[in-house]
């Protein structure tokens, strides 16, 4: 049902198949979004950028990283 509301909702049913073939999805299942969630929300038009999904639901991104000033954090 959630595949068939993505192609209501105008996407390409290829696209989607596409998406999920592409999507690296991880080992450990407590990380793996459910299938109704990950179509629901559109899921296979994300950017994979190999950043770790355990750091990104925690709120961080991969600009957290670059090489930059400390800000203050040594002072």
């Amino acid at each position: 049902m959630a595949f068939t509301a993505a192609v209501n909702r105008g996407h390409d049913p290829a696209d989607i198949v596409a998406g999920v073939e592409q999507c690296r999805f991880s080992a450990e299942t407590r990380y793996q979004p459910h299938p109704k969630t990950w179509l629901n929300a559109d899921r296979w038009l994300d950017e994979e950028d190999g950043f770790d999904p355990v750091l990104r639901a925690a709120g961080l991104k991969p600009e957290d990283f670059l090489d930059r000033p400390l800000r203050g954090l040594l002072q």
